[in-house]
């Protein structure tokens, strides 16, 4: 997350002039002349497996009479199925005339257009491999981010981190050298970097067959005798093991808002703290109290979050290096730490937050039974320890069903991470009776966001809200492990729509994946220094997604820096912006592209 860079502010200022009402207004004229006569076809631009329900929206400014809705092959025009038009209940923006369009019936491999009247859809494929084509795309972003040494670049960056502020042993320098940047600035954090590798390490326990090797440790070119997937996921995990240097001792975040007066190329280390430029930057230990140097500070209340997802993610990697015989002596390490910050997960209940500094912005988590129930979990596995068990069952019932689903609104990351993966964890060693709680948790939340859809004529169940794709990529997740539970296919067309929405099927017709597919619209203008500097496409890379109009118009240092080429998509539901000067729509995440690994994977 950047938040303004210096000139940004003064045309923000400019900008939210008017009145909320003027302000969203503005937002709906439509640039280049649009006709009351055009028609949009929206569809997933990467495509659907053979077997999957497949759907397109049109919106038009004017009746669609469909007499001329069919799929055609691409290349050969050869019609493939005679589609037929179904108006939705709902509008959108200055599009009176929604309409669905079902293509299920395609089930053919190969490459098609929808046809309606004049219009084409962009080209979509079918095929069993339209997924896992594009399977290893994210972790070329995910390696562009790496902190310390960079494979991208060739070269490290931030070196001197960091200096302990606002804690016990303020003003000591520690190696908290390494990991993940989180998004587009260069803070790096425990909350987010735990789900990135704890996801990775999932994806790889659920399907381990896929991945190859084609980069070392370190992510250069070569092979190391190790999947890619568990050398990505490691990546994330040593970072973590340096935050937790002695018993009792965990930093959560490094660097804080000030970096975001640089907007400048990782490798410069051009922040200055005070100390220097590129002198170190500050180390936040977790303390279970709020946090802030200056006037905005976190409302944290504990430590359970952060530890006892840290400590799931070392208890799963320590199994999983230690099963496949990849580092036993890691797999060591990994253990004792997972067993120890565990304990310390339990001792001081509560949730840590995101430290702010001289912007509010933070993450606001403040769910942890989640986490608890990860943690205990994972240490089962590990361990077989019947205690664990035993505590992971209580935190899966203090967890139930709390989630964002169903909500119209949530703080930043409020409920990260934005699937209760730890149901799915314990359920393979849960009794009957409460696999049948575990299951049912997850179909209440996915309930609720099926109604929430149908309240949009898209069929999407994720409000608006800042990082939405991470919500809806949790969605999916949360619909995939549910039918890996035994549970029905009653939400398949809920989770369905959110996948095709990440792909193109939204009222803007972009994917919201850097790069994916290699021909189709996707991000170009993305939120990132490296990108407008260097003219880098960060492939694989996903960004945060589109926002309700009234969050757009209050965020601090928003511009845009070119005539909105989406204008005429634009609705006081959904704002979505390919322009650098856009971060709350436009800026990738690590944990969001690394959760596309596991949609992709599955």
């Amino acid at each position: 997350m950047i938040v303004s860079h210096p000139h940004a502010h003064e045309q923000l200022k400019s900008w939210r002039a008017g009145n909320t009402r003027q302000t969203l207004a503005l937002m709906l004229i439509a640039v280049g002349g649009l006709s009351s006569a055009q028609t949009f076809v929206r569809i997933n631009q990467v495509g659907f497996l053979p077997s999957d329900l497949k759907s397109a929206v049109v919106m038009s400014m004017t009746e669609v009479s469909g007499s001329d809705c069919m799929v055609v092959e691409k290349g050969t025009g050869k019609m493939v199925l005679k589609a037929t038009l179904q108006r939705t209940s709902e509008s959108y923006g200055q599009f009176p005339d929604v309409y669905s369009v079902d293509v299920t019936p395609v089930r053919s491999e190969g490459k098609y257009v929808l046809h309606v009247n004049d219009r084409d859809s962009a080209e979509f494929s079918v095929g069993v491999n339209s997924y896992k084509q594009y399977l290893f795309h994210p972790f070329a972003y995910l390696r562009e981010q790496h902190c310390g040494y960079n494979p991208v670049f060739d070269t490290v960056c931030h070196t001197s981190d960091g200096i302990v502020v606002a804690g016990p042993g303020e003003g000591t320098r520690v190696d908290a050298v390494g990991g993940y940047h989180d998004a587009s600035d260069y803070l790096r954090f425990l909350i987010t970097t735990s789900y990135t590798s704890g996801i990775l390490l999932m994806t790889y326990k659920e399907y381990p067959g896929l991945w190859e090797d084609r980069v070392d440790g370190r992510g250069r070119n070569g092979s190391n005798g190790v999947p890619d997937i568990l050398d990505e996921a490691r990546w994330g995990v040593e970072w973590m093991l340096k935050l937790t240097p002695q018993p009792g001792a965990l930093y959560h975040q490094v660097a804080d808002d000030r970096d975001h007066r640089f907007f400048d190329l990782p490798f410069r280390d051009s922040s200055d703290y005070g100390w220097g430029a590129g002198n170190g930057r500050p180390v936040y230990p977790v303390t279970g109290a709020p946090q802030g140097l200056f006037e905005h500070k976190n409302t944290s209340t504990g430590v359970s979050n952060v530890a006892g997802r840290t400590a799931a993610v070392f208890a799963l990697a320590s199994w999983l290096w230690s099963r496949d015989g990849f580092d036993k002596a890691f797999a060591g390490i990994l253990r004792s730490k997972a067993v120890e910050l565990y304990r310390m997960a339990v001792e001081r209940e509560g949730s840590s937050e995101s430290v702010p500094c001289r912007a509010p912005y933070r993450f606001h988590e403040i769910t942890y039974h989640d986490d608890l129930e990860w943690g205990a979990a994972e240490l089962y596995r590990l361990t077989s320890d019947r205690r664990y068990l035993t505590e992971a069952l209580r935190w899966a019932s203090l967890a139930a069903d709390t989630s964002w689903m169903g909500k119209d609104t949530a703080r930043h990351y409020e409920y990260f991470p934005y699937v209760n993966v730890g149901h799915y964890e314990l359920f393979e060693f849960a009794p009957e009776a409460i696999k049948d709680s575990l299951r049912e948790y997850y179909r209440r939340g996915l309930e609720r966001a099926w109604k929430a859809s149908a309240t949009n004529a898209f069929g999407y169940g994720v409000p608006l809200i800042w990082v939405s794709n991470n919500l809806d990529l949790g969605l999916i997740t949360q619909g995939i492990l549910y039918k890996k539970m035994g549970g029905g296919k009653q939400y398949d067309a809920l989770t369905v729509n959110a996948r095709d929405w990440i792909f193109g099927r939204n009222p803007w017709g972009q994917s919201f994946v850097v790069g994916v597919p290699d021909i189709g619209s996707t991000p170009q203008d993305i939120h990132s220094a490296v990108t407008r500097l260097l003219g880098m496409k960060l492939q694989g890379a996903v960004v945060d997604g589109p926002v309700f109009a009234s969050i757009f118009a209050s965020l601090k240092g928003l511009h845009l820096s070119k005539p909105d080429q989406f204008a005429a998509f634009q609705s006081t539901w959904g704002v979505y912006h390919d322009d650098w000067g856009d971060y709350s729509t436009n800026e990738p995440t690590i944990d969001a592209s690394a959760a596309l690994v596991f949609v992709l994977a599955a």
